[in-house]
């Protein structure tokens, strides 16, 4: 019976010897999660790199369409003080502004070279009828659309 038992010992270390992984195949698999992992991280930062250069073409986007509304209308956008002459005036947010009623209307600003916050809550301010005024010069049209459709139902609310 002794010679059953070391027997089974041996066939045991045996099994025991090819049930594991070697050094090599450990290695394989270190790596391969190291390359992902690294793969993941540059995605990421390649991300990142995009949105940020995203934003600073927006804003050259933004400088350039307000120095050509500058020259064109002598006037900063939101402040111009006959902008209903050139758009007609925005339905129930140009109390104060002469001439008809338009729902692709604007209002007109006091001229003083300043894009100023509205005074009340529902009151849109110079520096939202500046984007108004953009995007009926016809500039950032895509983007402005949908703040637009909101301006003239009365969506956005100044705090």
């Amino acid at each position: 019976m002794t010679h059953d038992n070391s027997t089974a010992y041996k066939f045991l270390l045996k099994s025991a010897k090819n049930n594991g992984f070697s050094l090599v195949e450990l290695s394989i698999v270190l790596v391969i999660i190291g390359l992902l992992t690294g793969g993941i991280l540059s995605g990421q930062s390649l991300i990142r790199a995009a949105e940020l250069r995203s934003v600073t073409t927006e804003y050259a986007q933004f400088n350039t369409a307000t120095m050509t509304f500058r020259d064109k209308y002598l006037a900063v956008p939101g402040d111009m003080k006959n902008a209903t002459k050139f758009w007609g005036k925005l339905t129930a947010y140009c109390n104060a502004d002469a001439g008809t009623a338009s729902a692709t209307g604007t209002c007109s600003g006091d001229g003083d070279g300043l894009m100023e916050l509205g005074a009340g809550a529902l009151q849109k301010g110079e520096n939202l009828m500046a984007w108004n005024q953009l995007a009926l010069q016809g500039l950032f049209q895509e983007r402005i659309q949908v703040f637009q459709e909101q301006l003239m139902n009365g969506v956005l609310l100044m705090e």
